[in-house]
C-alpha cells in the first residue's frame, strides 16, 4: 500500500511532499522483493514479544490491519502506545473484518483455528473503539465495504480546542455581496500572519443550495487558506449564530476537520468514491448485444434497449422514408462478418454513421402488432429481444420452418443467390469450387448447386466436416479437399485435366485466395464473399483477365442498405423455392442469450458445422399463436445513454467548443432537435462552419436531418427562461437540459474584485436555478437535467474560488432534484485541452494531478 501511495503523491505534483513510510511485518524475509529497496522502511514486529513496534517513535498517521495475532494483546496498552507515538492532530486508521465469508469460515476450521462467529468480530470492533476513545482518540468516521471489512478512522487531539473568536466566524450566504470583502480581508490577514494557529470558520446555513463546498476547496489551496474550516448546514437547522460549546458543533470543533456537512441529523462531508463495478447494470427483459470500445470478444455484453427510440421520420441510407414495424425477436443468426467487426479485424461501413452497434443483421420473430411469424434483415442490432424493423426488409416465415430454420436461411442463401445466380449467372451443369463447404454459406451453395446439377468441388477444415458433407450431401470423397493448405489447386487441375472450374465461391484469404484464383477456367467467374482481403486492398494479377474471367465482389450488406427492392426480390425467390428442394434450412448450433460470448468464440475456432444461432426466447408450439407469447428471460444488462429523436434538447452555452462537439455526440446517440443558448448568438467562423456542416449532413442524409435553433434569450432572468422553454416546446417536447454556460475570471481571492467574482457565479448559477424552478412549475418531465461542473469544485483549484462556489451551487440543485425524484446530474470535468474555454484562452490550469483530456476521450 505504501508504494502505491508514494507513487500517487509523486505523480500528483501538488506540493513537494516528502513522505516517510515505515512498514511493520512479522518477518522481513517473507516480504516480496518488490517491496524491498523502496522509499519506505521495513521493520520486524512480532506481537508475541511486544504490543507495538519500538522502532516507531513519532508518526502523523498509523494504519493498523487487525488480525488474529493481535487479539491476545492488551488493547489498552497497545492503543496507549499508539496514542503516545502519534503526533497531535494525527490519525489512526484501523481495518477490521466485521463479517466472515463461507470460505473463510471453512478455512479457519481446516487450519484447526477456533471457529469465529460474526458476533466475535463485532465484539472485537466494539472493544477496540471503546479502548481507543478511553485513551483519548476521537472517532471520526467508519466505512464498510460489501465483502466484510470495515475501516475506522480516529484522530488524536491532545490539546483542548480553542473557541473561535467572533470575528473569525463568517456567515457564507448565497449572496456573496454580504461576505466577499470580509472573507478577502481575513484571507490576506491570515497570509500575512503566518505564526497564528487560529482557524477561520465559514458557516453556511441559509440554503441547501449554498456553494460553500466548492468555495472552501479552492480557497484552502490559496495562500492563507490552510486555516479555513467550514460548517455547511444542509438541513438549515442552525438558528442564529453557531454555538461551538454545544453538540454537534463542539465535536466539530474538537475534530478540527476542514469540511463539515450537517445533513439528515449526521455530520459528514462530500467525497469522491470509485463507482461500484456494477454501477451501470440493471435487470431487463429488453436488450441487445454489442461490443465495447475495445472491440474484442471479452467486451461483448447485453445492453438495455428501453431507451432506444425510433424517429417518427425514419430514412434509410438512400433517403427513402421507411415504415417501421415493431417485432419481437426469437432468434438471430451469426455471421463471420459479426466476428470480424467484434474483434476489430475489419473496419465498419456506412452503417457506422447510423448506429453505435455493428453486429447482428438477420433475425426471426413475431410482429408485435399481429403476432405473425416473420424473418428479416436490418442494418444491425438483431442480437436482441425486439427491433423496429423496416417493413421492406421482413417477410413471413414458411409454415414448415421453425424460427431457427428461418435465420439459418437468410444471409446464407441470400449471399449465394446474389453471388451465383444474380451476378455470376450460374448455368445448369457448370463446375464450381465451394470453399468452407460445411459452413452456412457453403451448405447453401451446395444445396443450390445440386439443384442446378453442377459438378461440385469443396474444401473443408476438419475430418468431421468431410464426413458431414459426404453423409448429408453425398459429396464424393475425391471432390473434398483441405482448406488448410493450397494443395486443392493441383488436385482440381488434375481432375479437370488442366481446365479448372467455371466458378469459385471464395471465402479464403492470402495465398489460398491466390490458389483459388488459379483454379478458374477460361471465361470463368471468381465470386468473392470474404471481407478481409477486400478491406486490405489485396492485389491480384491482371494477366488472368486476358482469359476473359470475371471477378465478382459480393457484399450483401451493402445491397441491403443501398439498393431498394433487393430484399423484396430475394424473399420472392425464397418463397418460390422453399418447397422444391432448392432451399433447405441449414443445421443449427443454438446458444442461449447468456451464452453469446461463448457462441462468438465458438465461431472463431472454425469447428462449427452449419449456422450458429443465438436464441433470446423459445418459440411457441403453436406457430400461429396470436397471444400468450413466450416472455424473454431477464438478464443483468448494461445501461447506456441514448437520446430521443422526437424530443428537443436545450444546451446552454451550446455554441462553445465543448458544446459544438457535444451536439455531434448526442446526434450519434439519437438526438435530432436542439436549442442552443448564447448571449451573443453565432459570431465566429467556426460556429458558422459547424452549423453549416450539420445542415449539409441532414441535406445529404435525411436520417440526420437536424433542427438547430440558436436562442439569445437571457436565461439569467425568469422571463428569458420562460421564452427559451416555450421556443423549445414549440420544436418538440423537451427531453433534457444540459448546462454548459460559464464565464471564467480566475484570480486569487486577495486580488479578486467583487464584480468579477459575482459575474462568474451568476453566469453559472442563475440560468440553472431558473431552468430548474420554471421546468418544475410547468411540470416538464425531463429525461436529463445535467450541469457540466468542474473538478475544481470537487478537488479545489487555487484562483477559482468563484467558479468552485458556482459549480457547487449547481451540484446542490442536482442533489435536491434527485431527492425529489427528478433527474439531476453534475459531471465534474477536468481540463479539456483541445476545445472549450481552456483551449480558447491562455489560462494555465494548475489543477493538481489532472492531465488535460482530449474531447474524444470525454465523449466515448
Amino acid at each position: 500500500m505504501a508504494r502505491e501511495v508514494d507513487t500517487q503523491l509523486a505523480s500528483s505534483h501538488i506540493y513537494p511532499i516528502d513522505v516517510s513510510y515505515t512498514i511493520a511485518v512479522k518477518s522481513v524475509g517473507g516480504v516480496s522483493d518488490d517491496y524491498k529497496n523502496q522509499s519506505f522502511k521495513l521493520i520486524e514486529w512480532n506481537p508475541e514479544n511486544s504490543v507495538f513496534p519500538t522502532e516507531i517513535n513519532s508518526s502523523n498517521f498509523i494504519l493498523l490491519k487487525d488480525s488474529n495475532d493481535l487479539w491476545d494483546i492488551d488493547l489498552d496498552t497497545q492503543l496507549q502506545d499508539m496514542f503516545d507515538v502519534i503526533s497531535d492532530k494525527g490519525f489512526l486508521l484501523s481495518v477490521f473484518r466485521y463479517q466472515l465469508t463461507e470460505p473463510e469460515l471453512a478455512l479457519n476450521q481446516m487450519n484447526g483455528k477456533k471457529a469465529l462467529k460474526n458476533a466475535d468480530l463485532e465484539k472485537r470492533i466494539v472493544d477496540f473503539v471503546k479502548a481507543a476513545q478511553s485513551v483519548g482518540f476521537n472517532l471520526i468516521a467508519r466505512k464498510l465495504d460489501s465483502i466484510g471489512s470495515v475501516a475506522i478512522l480516529f484522530r488524536k487531539l491532545f490539546s483542548e480546542p480553542k473557541l473561535p473568536k467572533k470575528e473569525n466566524i463568517i456567515q457564507i450566504s448565497s449572496n456573496p455581496e454580504k461576505w466577499f470583502e470580509t472573507l478577502k480581508e481575513k484571507i490576506v490577514e491570515q497570509k500575512e500572519n503566518e505564526s497564528t494557529d487560529e482557524s477561520l470558520w465559514l458557516i453556511a446555513n441559509d440554503s441547501s443550495k449554498n456553494g460553500i463546498i466548492g468555495l472552501i476547496n479552492c480557497l484552502r489551496l490559496e495562500p492563507g487558506g490552510e486555516c479555513l474550516r467550514c460548517v455547511f448546514d444542509y438541513d438549515n437547522l442552525i438558528k442564529g449564530s453557531v454555538k461551538f460549546t454545544e453538540k454537534p458543533y463542539s465535536d466539530i470543533l474538537s475534530n478540527d476537520l476542514p469540511i463539515n456537512v450537517l445533513k439528515n441529523g449526521k455530520v459528514g462531508t462530500y467525497r469522491h468514491f470509485t463507482l461500484n463495478k456494477d454501477y451501470d447494470k440493471k435487470e431487463s427483459n429488453d436488450y441487445f448485444l454489442n461490443v465495447g470500445h475495445n472491440r474484442d470478444l471479452a467486451s461483448l455484453q447485453w445492453y438495455d434497449s428501453k431507451n432506444l427510440v425510433t424517429s417518427k421520420d425514419d430514412y434509410d441510407l438512400i433517403n427513402n422514408k421507411t415504415n417501421k414495424i415493431p417485432c419481437n425477436i426469437y432468434s438471430a443468426g451469426m455471421n463471420f462478418r459479426d466476428v470480424m467487426f467484434a474483434t476489430g479485424r475489419i473496419a465498419s461501413g456506412p452503417q457506422m454513421l447510423f448506429t453505435d452497434c455493428l453486429i447482428g443483421f438477420e433475425f426471426a420473430g413475431r410482429r408485435a402488432d399481429t403476432g405473425e411469424r416473420v424473418c428479416g434483415f436490418d442494418m444491425s442490432r438483431c442480437y436482441a429481444t425486439s427491433i423496429d424493423a423496416n417493413d421492406e426488409l421482413i417477410s413471413r416465415i414458411p409454415d414448415n420452418w421453425s424460427m431457427d430454420d428461418a435465420v439459418s436461411v437468410l444471409s446464407t442463401y441470400s449471399t449465394v443467390w446474389y453471388g451465383l445466380i444474380e451476378r455470376a449467372h450460374m448455368q445448369k451443369g457448370e463446375s464450381i469450387l465451394i470453399h468452407s463447404g460445411a459452413g452456412g454459406v457453403g451448405q447453401a451453395a451446395i444445396s443450390i448447386c445440386q439443384f442446378y446439377e453442377c459438378d461440385i468441388y469443396v474444401t473443408i477444415g476438419t475430418e468431421d466436416k468431410k464426413k458431414f458433407l459426404m453423409n448429408t450431401y453425398n459429396i464424393p470423397e475425391n471432390r473434398i479437399f483441405s482448406s488448410r493448405n493450397t494443395q486443392f489447386k493441383y488436385k482440381i487441375k488434375e481432375i479437370t485435366k488442366g481446365k479448372g472450374v467455371d466458378m469459385v465461391l471464395n471465402s479464403l484469404t492470402g495465398d489460398k485466395l491466390d490458389a483459388s484464383y488459379e483454379c478458374i477456367a477460361d471465361c470463368g467467374r471468381f465470386v468473392e464473399i470474404g471481407k478481409f482481403d477486400l478491406q486490405m486492398n489485396k492485389q491480384l494479377g491482371m494477366f488472368s483477365f486476358l482469359r476473359d474471367i470475371s471477378f465478382i465482389g459480393v457484399s450483401v450488406d451493402q445491397k441491403l442498405y443501398m439498393k431498394r427492392g433487393f430484399v423484396i426480390r430475394f424473399f420472392e425467390w425464397m418463397h418460390k423455392n422453399c418447397d422444391n428442394g432448392m432451399i433447405k434450412p441449414i443445421n443449427q448450433n443454438v446458444f442461449k442469450a447468456e451464452e453469446a460470448e461463448k457462441a462468438f468464440r465458438f465461431m472463431t475456432t472454425g469447428k462449427h458445422i452449419g449456422k450458429i444461432v443465438i436464441r433470446t426466447r423459445e418459440e411457441e408450439s403453436n406457430k400461429n399463436a396470436k397471444s400468450g407469447f413466450t416472455p424473454t428471460k431477464k438478464l443483468v444488462v448494461t445501461r447506456k445513454t441514448y437520446f430521443n429523436p422526437n424530443k428537443t434538447y436545450i444546451i446552454t452555452g451550446g455554441l462553445g467548443g465543448f458544446g459544438l462537439e457535444f451536439i455531434h455526440w448526442m446526434m450519434f446517440l439519437g438526438a435530432r432537435k436542439f436549442v442552443l443558448t448564447s448571449r451573443h448568438g453565432v459570431k465566429t467562423d467556426y460556429q458558422k462552419f459547424i452549423l453549416r456542416r450539420l445542415a449539409s449532413l441532414g441535406g445529404n442524409l435525411k436520417q440526420f436531418a437536424t433542427k438547430v435553433v440558436v436562442s439569445t434569450h437571457d436565461c439569467n432572468t425568469s422571463d428569458g427562461t420562460k421564452k427559451l422553454l416555450a421556443d423549445a416546446q414549440n420544436l418538440a417536447p423537451i427531453g433534457g437540459v444540459f448546462h454548459l454556460a460559464l464565464v471564467l475570471n480566475d484570480c486569487l481571492l486577495e486580488n479578486q474584485t467583487y464584480d468579477k467574482f459575482q459575474e462568474t457565479i451568476d453566469s453559472k448559477t442563475k440560468a440553472f436555478e431558473n431552468l430548474d424552478k420554471i421546468s418544475r412549475e410547468l411540470s416538464i418531465d425531463l429525461d436529463y437535467f445535467v450541469v457540466f461542473s468542474s473538478v475544481a469544485c470537487g478537488k479545489g483549484n487555487a484562483g477559482q474560488s468563484n467558479y468552485g462556489f458556482a459549480n457547487s451551487v449547481c451540484e446542490r440543485i442536482c442533489e435536491s432534484r434527485r431527492r425529489d425524484g427528478l433527474h439531476g446530474l453534475a459531471i465534474q470535468w477536468g481540463p479539456i485541452g483541445d476545445v472549450g474555454v481552456l483551449a480558447d484562452s491562455e489560462i494555465n490550469t494548475s489543477l493538481a494531478a489532472v492531465v488535460k483530456q482530449r474531447i474524444n476521450s470525454c465523449l466515448e
